[in-house]
């Protein structure tokens, strides 16, 4: 009870700091609370130097460099930039840029709190600004850059006078057609020689090397073929077939280099075409780097139409904002191989990690684990559940890569040893195992696990789809057991919707305002983390909080038992499942992170330094 009343105080700590900068309202999903809530977008750019916590007289928490305001965005720190607020090794909060007081940047504080000589670092991957050059700027690649990059791409056409942004450190070159670099290339080698990167689409490329690109016509759709897993190929095994292709007539379109560069080239290849004859992506070094593939034929949507989903993905790896820790996995993978790779990671990490049986419906075949992270007993529990759905396979694969992360920590993160010294991670990454395995929703009695949950279930119009009673099935149960009698402080749940309904945090119903502003900062720290980094149809992938319907669901029940409670929505399938794994993996790192900040006990400010104390006069000897 103690720890319940410690939460709440914090958490209206909280509420009240977050006070200032609500959210806006925005669009409505689908089965979601009409009026859902949407995070403003934060932060445009990084910060170029290391930053202090300062702190002015009149009690304002400001960053410890002056500025003019006009001049805010050269120096790294215009109004909504988002930085990590650190205490050593230790995570203390998120802060951003609100507002400037006679030129120095204030702070607002969206998770957690900080002092006096706390580090402040950027949110935000840092990304040059980059020049396009193109002979059609209003060309769909042109729009899907352009969402991407946002404030940072600068649009120039390819003419014979070409006006060049001295401030762009990168550029990016697409030839549609003409004779541009019959008398040479003046803009791309050139700049990489320099030192700089270029990326050149395929036929630009072709056309600098004075040879031709067609395109390619295929009966069926057509994938890249991997050779290397390095630079902006990191994520994607050798040997990964990616849908890459575009729609013209009732066929099918690519383009490639033809042959395959030799060994004592500068060009490195990264992948072919499905033939393996001709390349697909390549690297070149030329003492900066020259990245080479097809941003014209995938004539879909980026990140959201079949063959055209990783369109960008190369483009943001190579600008150093693309996926951080996914990887590639295109088709589902059975029941029995996700155990194993769990039970892998269990006994390369003995100490790290413990697997446990939850439960099941009377068949080994259908028996449910648990593998649990982080501290022992007596640490705050945070659940994180998958696949209530058997179809959302997704959810699942993403929590065994968040496990991998928190057990390997790749980056070398100290907030990773920091989360995982101060809570109890427990994982359920298959709780529909009947569903799962037979690629349905429903489990083996026909029942949605997310519909069996006493919450409002008696309303529930489906009476199939919810169950005899509330927790007559088996996943929901193990769910009950879990954050009731464990007394869980967080509970989030992954599932997967379709693009319209979009990338989301869906929160319970009941949660508290506390809660609402805990979850609305997570949202606007991820969304400054997520930046320059994904695109889906002609946006930059951002995520928002919107409220569940009136119906039963885990996160509805859990959060009317007062834990921290959401379902995270992912959108898509196999072939962007780097999209997918990236954007859970970061986000439930986040909810990870606000709910450990959420339950931390203030620190008592440092105190002052004491003033020396004069000795006493000695007086003078008594002749």
């Amino acid at each position: 009870m103690r720890v319940r009343c410690a939460v709440w105080r914090v958490l209206l700590a909280l509420a009240a700091l977050a006070a200032a900068g609500a959210p806006e309202r925005g669009r409505t999903a689908e089965g979601d609370e009409p009026g859902a809530e949407a995070p403003k977008q934060k932060g445009k750019g990084p910060s170029r130097e290391p930053l202090k916590l300062r702190t002015l007289k009149d009690g304002i928490p400001v960053v410890g460099l002056r500025v003019k305001a006009d001049a805010a965005a050269e120096h790294g720190v215009p109004v909504g930039a988002c930085f990590e607020v650190r205490r050593g090794n230790r995570l203390a909060g998120y802060a951003e840029i609100s507002r400037f007081e006679d030129n120095w940047p204030c702070l607002a504080f969206l998770l957690g709190s900080g002092r006096a000589e706390d580090d402040l670092l950027p949110v935000t991957a840092p990304v040059p600004y980059v020049q396009l050059l193109t002979d059609e700027r209003d060309a769909l690649e042109a729009k899907e850059l352009k969402a991407l990059l946002a404030d940072r791409l600068v649009v120039a056409e390819l003419s014979d006078r070409i006006a060049l942004d001295p401030r762009c450190t990168a550029r990016i070159v697409i030839l549609h057609g003409g004779i541009f670099f019959m008398g040479g290339d003046p803009i791309a080698q050139p700049f990489a020689r320099e030192g700089h990167l270029v990326i050149v689409d395929t036929l630009a490329y072709s056309h600098i090397k004075g040879e031709v690109a067609d395109e390619t016509k295929f009966k069926e759709p057509t994938t890249l073929r991997t050779v290397r897993e390095e630079g902006f190929t990191l994520g994607f095994p050798p040997e990964s077939r990616i849908p890459w292709y575009g729609k013209k007539g009732k066929g099918y379109v690519a383009r490639y280099i033809a042959g395959i560069p030799q060994a004592d080239q500068a060009e490195k290849l990264l992948a072919t075409d499905d033939s393996t004859k001709n390349s697909a992506l390549l690297e070149v070094d030329l003492g900066g780097r020259l990245a080479v593939m097809d941003l014209i034929t995938p004539t879909g949507r980026a990140g959201r139409d079949p063959g055209a989903k990783n369109k960008l993905i190369f483009a943001a790896r190579a600008l150093g904002s693309g996926p951080r820790y996914a990887r590639y996995l295109p088709s589902k993978p059975e029941y029995d191989d996700v155990i194993k790779w769990f039970d892998d990671l269990a006994e390369k990490h003995k100490d790290g990690i413990t697997k446990a049986f939850e439960g099941g419906a009377g068949k080994k075949e259908d028996f449910i684990y648990s593998y649990t992270l982080g501290a022992k007993e007596g640490r705050p529990l945070i659940v994180l559940a998958g696949a209530l759905r058997g179809t959302n396979w997704l959810g699942s694969t993403a929590l065994l890569r968040l496990a991998e992360v928190l057990l390997d920590n790749p980056e070398s993160d100290p907030k990773i040893d920091w989360l995982l010294e101060r809570t109890r991670i427990k994982i359920l990454p298959i709780l529909n195992v009947h569903g799962y395995r037979n690629n349905q929703d429903p489990n083996e009695n026909g029942v949605e696990l997310d519909r069996n949950f006493a919450y409002q279930w008696d309303e529930h119009a489906d009476k199939k789809a919810r169950g005899r009673e509330p927790f007559s099935e088996e996943g929901a149960v193990v769910v009950r057991n879990t954050v009731e009698k464990e007394k869980a402080a967080a509970f989030l749940e992954i599932s997967v919707d379709d693009y319209d309904a979009g990338y989301r945090f869906v929160r319970a119903r009941d949660g508290s305002p506390p809660q609402q502003a805990l979850l609305h900062g997570l949202v606007s720290v991820l969304n400054a983390r997520l930046r320059y980094r994904f695109v889906v149809g002609d946006q930059m992938l951002q995520l928002r909080v919107t409220r569940d319907a009136e119906r039963p669901s885990a996160a509805n029940w859990a959060g009317s038992t007062g834990a921290l409670a959401a379902s995270l929505r992912i959108c898509g399938d196999g072939e962007d499942s780097i999209t997918n794994q990236d954007v859970a993996v970061e986000a439930c790192l986040h909810f990870l992170q606000a709910a450990a900040l959420s339950l931390e006990k203030p620190e008592p400010p440092p105190e002052p330094p004491k003033k020396a104390t004069k000795a006493p006069a000695r007086k003078p000897a008594a002749k």
